[in-house]
């Protein structure tokens, strides 16, 4: 019988403080998919820092090159926004 009181009492729990969880898990999620983002972008910019520091140790070829100059704008913009989304996940925690 205790268990059952425990599972109705959750459950009233979960209703009444759902909306004032529901911002904290939002935010939470905001966050963790920001850091994932930043995770990404900081990965991406590696052949940018072989390419701008490596080329004595590795060997790229023009066709490389040009593609790597291209996607810099595309990887600077998914870190941009990791961190926007970061920030977004910590204020949305505090509301």
């Amino acid at each position: 019988m205790d268990k059952f009181w425990f599972v109705i009492s959750m459950v009233g729990v979960v209703l009444m403080g759902g909306s004032a969880m529901r911002y904290f898990y939002l935010g939470a999620f905001l966050q963790i998919v920001g850091g994932i983002l930043i995770l990404l972008g900081v990965w991406s910019i590696r052949p940018f820092l072989i390419l701008r520091y490596g080329k004595q140790f590795y060997e790229v070829d023009e066709k490389h090159e040009t593609s790597i100059r291209r996607l810099l704008p595309k990887v600077f913009r998914l870190a941009l926004i990791g961190v926007l989304l970061f920030i977004v996940g910590g204020i949305v925690k505090v509301v």
